[in-house]
């Protein structure tokens, strides 16, 4: 590949560009003199946007008994920053349509396992904002959407390698593309000028442990953790290496709140239901179960030790055809 995506970035016309209105409330978020209706206001002036809020807003997901008729509503009773991950969610189906629309789906499917994942965990843990944790998991594998969007049918190509030979994405991208997704996200998303949070979760999302090596605030890391966490049950739900990552995952979680693997098994149980009530099954299609998901990941399992044996004896076979050889060669030579 002739050029990487820092080149491709800068020189792009058609980069994709955050919608006006996401913009303004991610600069809103963090203000404590800021009205609701202000913010009901702002949302509104997007009608399609709006729309497509109240839609996800009145999903079985947020479960409300009576439904939600206006912005208003919504915000009153999720609040801003619910909305404003609300409002990243839907736009991103705006941000990055493209033309590969089956691997699309799959991402997006991806991000939001990973989303509701960090979302469920902070709500264990208590101290951490969910909100935070939804949007950095969310936005975690934005660095794919744009190899997706520029590079379409070859980035394709790195992600089946990956998925053909076990090896772990980020390792395949650097092979082929000079830099990870992770890499390429954090330079999308300091164009976007997202919050410090995301940006650090998207730059750590496959080397958390060079995240605690830093000097990074506790809060901040505390975001990467969650982020980095969905990601991996988001790869145990729609990626590979299914068991490594369900193991790893609930070893983490475990670790993390020294309750047994009952909570691991809690919170994986419950994704596929709340993924697909959110409302976006026409276009990820329907999470399986995770039963369903578990007996997927034992037969990836059977298949990989059924290569390992046959490579193995394969091995063995070219190792004593090569002593034979040698056997035969030291007589005849003696």
């Amino acid at each position: 590949m002739n050029k990487n995506i820092v080149e491709i970035i800068e020189q792009a016309e058609d980069f994709p560009a955050l919608p006006h209105v996401l913009i303004q409330l991610f600069q809103l978020v963090n203000r404590d003199d800021v009205a609701l209706s202000t913010i009901s206001e702002l949302i509104s002036k997007d009608p399609s946007l709006s729309t497509r809020i109240l839609k996800m807003v009145n999903s079985t997901y947020y479960n409300f008994q009576k439904p939600i008729s206006n912005i208003n509503q919504a915000v009153s009773f999720l609040g801003l920053k619910t909305l404003r991950d609300i409002a990243a969610t839907v736009s991103m189906m705006d941000i990055f349509p493209g033309t590969q629309k089956e691997e699309y789906s799959q991402l997006f499917r991806r991000s939001l396992c990973a989303a509701i994942t960090a979302s469920l965990i902070a709500e264990f843990v208590g101290r951490v904002d969910k909100s935070e944790a939804f949007l950095a998991a969310l936005l975690q594998n934005i660095g794919s959407y744009i190899y997706l969007r520029y590079m379409g049918a070859e980035y394709i190509k790195v992600l089946r390698e990956s998925r053909a030979s076990g090896i772990e994405l980020p390792f395949v991208e650097k092979r082929f593309l000079h830099i990870t997704n992770a890499q390429a996200g954090q330079i999308v998303a300091e164009r976007w000028r997202l919050p410090r949070k995301t940006i650090m979760a998207i730059r750590y999302q496959y080397n958390i442990k060079l995240a605690y090596k830093k000097s990074l605030p506790k809060d901040v890391l505390q975001i990467i953790e969650l982020a980095y966490l969905g990601g991996m049950a988001a790869d145990f739900f729609t990626g590979w290496n299914k068991s490594f990552k369900r193991a790893l995952f609930r070893t983490r979680v475990d670790r993390l709140f020294k309750k047994g693997p009952a909570v691991s098994e809690d919170i994986l149980s419950s994704i596929p239901s709340l993924v697909n009530n959110m409302g976006f099954s026409a276009i990820i299609g329907k999470l399986d179960s995770y039963e369903e998901i578990k007996y997927q990941a034992e037969n990836e399992l059977v298949q990989k030790y059924t290569v390992f044996n046959k490579t193995y004896n394969r091995l063995r076979e070219l190792e004593e055809q090569k002593e034979s050889e040698n056997t035969v060669d030291s007589f005849a030579q003696n």
